[in-house]
């Protein structure tokens, strides 16, 4: 990928892109945004006569094992986070998911899915107002997802 990867030190942002090429010679680019002072990446989708019944996933994966130099006494959260209106802030223990006892809301319109860990979190926070479906699964090798799926928007 061609370009620059550092924030220049007058730059107020930094894109990244990622181009693939379909077979009917289209192309898709997935644009990252990095702003100086900030920790929100900026995502879109740029590509001229792509389909706008495209969808986007966007996941966070990680394992259940306790991260690194853990202190067993101390008891804090980490796995996938959901907040929506209607449900509020709603932690999701790695072990519900497994006996496939968790529920996610469908066809919302509000909200965000991150993955927490201790005090700490990565979230994907979509646009208010844009419909999402939000999805917890296990994967393989003990990881688990956490996600969204939204329309692409591609401009």
């Amino acid at each position: 990928m061609p370009g620059d990867r550092v924030l220049g030190t007058d730059a107020k942002a930094l894109e990244i892109r990622f181009t693939a090429d379909r077979a009917d010679g289209k192309s898709v680019s997935k644009v990252y945004t990095f702003s100086r002072d900030s920790y929100v990446v900026d995502v879109r989708f740029e590509g001229p006569g792509v389909d706008r019944n495209t969808h986007a996933y966007f996941q966070l994966v990680r394992n259940e094992k306790d991260p690194p130099g853990q202190i067993t006494m101390m008891s804090t959260f980490f796995g996938p986070a959901l907040f929506t209106e209607k449900t509020a802030y709603r932690k999701i223990a790695f072990s519900d998911i497994e006996k496939g006892k968790v529920e996610v809301p469908a066809d919302v319109s509000d909200g965000w899915i991150g993955m927490v860990q201790h005090y700490f979190v990565s979230a994907w926070l979509p646009v208010q107002g844009t419909k999402r479906e939000f999805y917890v699964r296990k994967g393989q090798d003990g990881r688990y997802a956490a996600g969204v799926v939204l329309p692409a928007e591609i401009g």
